[in-house]
């Protein structure tokens, strides 16, 4: 296994707006990620979006540079809504597949949208399972990386596999999100196992308000020792990802990078 850091962790509130401002661009992600001790760097979309050809090859330099990896190019996307939103996320799919292509990136991670599995008609099913079904026939050699996550089709591991049944297509994985089935996520991950490609590594603690709050992989309710272990015993060899969407990345990143290092099965 291989440690990796989403660079949507060094963006603010701001992450969830239309046209972000970015805070800290793309090359600083790149060097402090490498810093601090990771092996890749999964890249947020918005990072690079901008980017003119030329930007996009100075990106690729640095990441050949630094020999860092980038596994995964992360961005957002609504198959599920209408047949208006499915259409614009196949037209921005197909935009970021573009990028992936120049930056050498093999994955691109998928949400079906905002709706969860039970919220989700039968048109919503095949809207999402058509598109997806086309999107992966053209994108060749790149996985499309279905994550899992709440208010998506894959918010539960029956809904994660209807989907991946539903397209069945070869370069349709997952990215296992483990926190999605707290607190039965060792359960989904020996479930979910085959057909992951890439995993975020996420913990938390309730909060006072009752609220999940980011903690470190070692701190929070979920046993990441143990889930490294059980992913190893399935065979996943790719990048565990750490998704930080708090404050203090400088301080959470390297305890990160060095707690990977410290319980990667050997």
């Amino acid at each position: 296994m291989r440690s990796c850091l989403c660079t949507i962790g060094f963006q603010g509130k701001s992450r969830w707006d239309d046209d972000p401002v970015i805070e800290v661009p793309i090359d600083e992600c790149l060097r402090r990620i490498k810093a601090w001790g990771f092996e890749g760097a999964e890249i947020w979309y918005r990072h690079v979006w901008k980017h003119s050809a030329e930007g996009l090859n100075q990106v690729l330099a640095q990441l050949e540079t630094l020999g860092l990896g980038a596994p995964m190019i992360s961005s957002y996307y609504d198959f599920t809504s209408s047949d208006e939103s499915c259409e614009k996320s196949v037209v921005h799919a197909r935009e970021v597949l573009v990028t992936a292509r120049r930056l050498k990136i093999p994955n691109i991670r998928i949400f079906s949208g905002p709706k969860g599995s039970k919220d989700v008609d039968e048109a919503g099913w095949d809207r999402a399972a058509k598109a997806l079904q086309m999107l992966c026939d053209e994108a060749g050699s790149i996985g499309l990386c279905l994550e899992t996550h709440p208010r998506n089709l894959m918010d539960t591991v029956e809904g994660t596999r209807r989907l991946l049944n539903l397209v069945a297509r070869p370069n349709l994985g997952l990215i296992l999100q483990p926190s999605t089935f707290v607190p039965d996520e060792l359960a989904a991950i020996r479930s979910l196992g085959p057909f992951t490609r890439h995993v975020h590594a996420t913990n938390h603690c309730p909060g006072p308000d009752g609220r999940p709050v980011a903690v470190g992989l070692g701190e929070g309710e979920m046993d990441w020792k143990q889930i490294l272990q059980i992913l190893a015993q399935g065979g996943f060899n790719g990048y565990v990802s750490l998704e930080w969407l708090a404050e203090g990345l400088d301080k959470a990143g390297p305890r990160a990078a060095r707690f990977l290092r410290a319980h990667f099965p050997r």
